[in-house]
């Protein structure tokens, strides 16, 4: 990217602007969509309104990006491929403007020229004028797209989602996530607290789904009450509603000893130490020593009394191998594929990389079982994460059972709400219905000492 380019994009001016940053950073540079967006925003000073009209265009952009790719092929005389990235960029997102925001075309059409030029382009010029005019005069409608397209995925993708949901789950699932689902909180509070909390919320807050301990946002957090406001971070902690259940399935104790593998960036590790007052140690293990600050920077945040932080332990570690310390209870959330997370991010809807998926498998195992040795006998190890591809996780455990007789299933009560009186050993959350990101999580004792402990 040449320096007048580089310019113009970290000095946005608009959402446009703002959002061709952020997408030719991801599809370009390899950034992640939430990452990128908020380090663009944090530096752009941009007002609230402008950052969420670019966000819309920008989320937007690329959930629907098989779809825009297709339209302008349609209307190009030379591949994609042979684009400039910025071009590229820019056609995409003046076509989901175009063709998914009902915008007047020939505003989308005047600003993308415009901004062509500002970029140092003007030879691209016609070629983007031209391209989005046909676009908007001709646009190709569901008939005329692919069937991949119109679910805003790849065959890779597809086919992972088919076979861990059935076809006409996977669709559903597809089509329902390009809409991004209310931001959800967990609330640190009791029940009668929870009460009091709506009242407070004035109706920009409901009840969550499927979490007890969640609320979602009703209305933007700008039109919050400002007392409200004030209590994000402190009260309400920005977390998933799935998210929220595998620490309650874990069912943490007054002075246990706990493990939490891959703690960063905290928030599992504060809900463990919520659900039992901050009586009791805590050991939060990652791999990397700068992200240990984001765990810490997360307890503070919530204004915990240095009485309660002097039971947090953090510690960088390889949690592939055994460490000498022993724990009644460990929560190993793994990295995985994320493939239940279509919904906030949306990069994923088309990433698919075996080599990745394979290397992500061996580091699951290897997870689970340098938690085998880490785990006193009696003690529960919950495994989770927010895939839901039967390898990830079925799979996952059966293959750990069988590499660990020492371990057995463990029953636990359903968390999710109106499942209170069902026992189950593992629980995986269908994303297609809407309700809640896609999770997975098992819950296992240890009966006996493990064969190489």
């Amino acid at each position: 990217m040449k320096p007048r380019q580089a310019a113009v994009l970290s000095t946005a001016k608009n959402e446009r602007i703002l959002a061709l940053d952020c997408l030719h950073a991801l599809l370009y540079e390899g950034a992640y969509s939430n990452l990128v967006f908020n380090e663009r925003v944090r530096r752009s000073n941009l007002p609230p309104e402008t950052v969420s009209a670019a966000a819309a265009l920008f989320y937007g952009s690329l959930v629907e990006s098989a779809a825009l790719d297709e339209e302008i092929a349609d209307k190009l005389r030379i591949p994609i491929s042979k684009l400039d990235s910025l071009i590229h960029c820019l056609l995409r997102l003046a076509s989901y403007e175009i063709l998914f925001m009902e915008k007047p075309a020939y505003a989308s059409v005047s600003e993308a020229v415009k901004l062509t030029r500002k970029l140092g382009l003007s030879s691209a010029a016609s070629l983007v004028n031209a391209v989005l005019r046909k676009i908007a005069s001709h646009p190709l409608d569901c008939a005329g797209r692919s069937r991949l397209a119109n679910l805003a995925t790849n065959a890779e993708v597809f086919g992972r989602l088919r076979t861990a949901l059935g076809e006409e789950a996977a669709e559903a699932y597809l089509l329902t996530s390009k809409q991004a689902r209310p931001q959800a909180y967990r609330f640190r509070g009791g029940a009668r607290q929870l009460e009091l909390l709506l009242e407070e919320a004035e109706g920009a807050l409901a009840p969550g789904r499927i979490s007890p301990l969640s609320v979602i946002e009703v209305r933007e957090r700008q039109r919050w009450p400002r007392a409200l406001r004030a209590r994000i971070d402190r009260d309400l902690i920005r977390q998933g509603e799935s998210a929220s259940l595998p620490a309650i399935v874990l069912g943490p104790q007054p002075g246990e000893r706990i493990a939490d593998f891959c703690a960063a960036p905290g928030n599992k590790s504060l809900e463990i130490q919520d659900l039992r007052n901050h009586e009791g140690q805590l050991a939060a293990y990652d791999l990397y020593p700068q992200r240990l600050m984001l765990i810490e920077a997360r307890f503070r945040r919530a204004g915990l009394s240095d009485e309660a932080m002097a039971f947090l332990h953090l510690k960088s570690r390889d949690m592939r191998t055994a460490d000498t310390l022993r724990f009644q209870r460990i929560l190993v959330d793994a990295p995985c594929s994320a493939l239940g997370l279509l919904a906030t991010k949306p990069e994923l809807r088309y990433r698919s990389e075996p080599d990745a998926l394979a290397s992500l498998l061996e580091i699951q195992a290897q997870l689970l079982d340098s938690a085998a040795q880490s785990l006193e006998v009696g003690g529960v190890l919950v495994y989770s994460t927010c895939s839901i591809d039967r390898a990830e996780n079925q799979d996952q455990i059966e293959a750990f059972l069988t590499r660990h007789p020492e371990f057995v299933r463990d029953c636990f009560f359903d968390p999710r709400i109106g499942h209170g009186d069902e026992q189950i050993s593992e629980l995986l959350i269908d994303p297609s219905t809407g309700e809640a990101e896609g999770f997975y999580m098992a819950k296992l004792k240890k009966n006996e000492e493990s064969r190489f402990d």
